[in-house]
């Protein structure tokens, strides 16, 4: 369905559900994979940064593992995600 911004107000409520309806496979596979790369980045940065030669000390605002999520998510540098 072409669609341009003025003939939305021309669409009954089934059509205005089917278009908001036509992409949600794909927006979900998108999601998914999103999740995927997020949990490679978080394993690519599961190395404690305290650990490496001239940290900086988590109390002068080095960088430190945490819990990103809930119970059961892998450790990660708290600084990865900037």
């Amino acid at each position: 369905m072409d669609l341009g911004s003025d003939s939305l107000g021309d669409l009954d409520a089934a059509a205005t559900l089917a278009l908001a309806e036509r992409d949600v496979p794909t927006r979900r596979q998108q999601a998914g994979y999103r999740l995927l790369v997020l949990q490679h980045w978080a394993v690519l940065h599961s190395e404690d940064p305290q650990a490496r030669p001239g940290a900086v000390p988590v109390s002068r605002g080095g960088d430190r593992l945490v819990q990103q999520g809930g119970e059961g998510t892998p450790l990660a540098a708290e600084l990865c995600w900037a």
